[in-house]
């Protein structure tokens, strides 16, 4: 899932848990490198700078993807 950093309402922190285990892929305006850890401490996926550079983005969704596959592969082996 994406999500802006900055929501009307909220915030991406609210999301990642409301969507836990759902990876989520935090979009911001800014490239600042305590705004990245913020995102990862708070649970997303991974940060990326607007405008995103295509090819970088289609690697980390696919990253995630993957990532979202082997979560549920998990779960189902230890339900």
């Amino acid at each position: 899932m994406f999500c802006s950093d900055t929501l009307p309402d909220s915030d991406f922190r609210a999301v990642i848990r409301a969507v836990e285990p759902v990876p989520v892929i935090v979009l911001s305006r800014v490239a600042e490198w305590d705004a990245y850890l913020t995102a990862l401490q708070a649970g997303a996926f991974n940060y990326i700078a607007c405008p995103p550079d295509p090819a970088e983005t289609g690697r980390i969704l696919w990253s995630a993807l993957g990532e979202s596959s082997r979560r549920a592969n998990f779960a189902q082996a230890h339900v």
